[in-house]
């Protein structure tokens, strides 16, 4: 494999674990503010689940700005008893 590939392995490997993400939006002000949001990957495509009535639905209406930095959730997982 080429580095390049290894990149994009990595990157993959990243995603598919990947169960959160923290979003990441311009309020009415300009002020930034940023949440969890649960997400679920299909096709190389993101999906993060917002409420109608969240501020980031909101603030995504007005400025269309936003930043996502994904996250596993260790709480998510099934806790394992040695």
């Amino acid at each position: 494999m080429t580095e390049l590939e290894d990149a994009h392995a990595e990157y993959q490997a990243l995603l598919t674990a990947a169960e959160g993400a923290h979003l990441a939006t311009l309020g009415e002000t300009g002020d930034p503010q940023a949440s969890y949001a649960p997400c679920v990957w299909h096709d190389d495509d993101c999906y993060l689940f917002l409420s109608a009535l969240s501020s980031h639905t909101g603030n995504l209406k007005r400025f269309r700005h936003a930043r996502v930095t994904m996250q596993r959730c260790s709480f998510l997982s099934p806790s394992v008893s040695s």
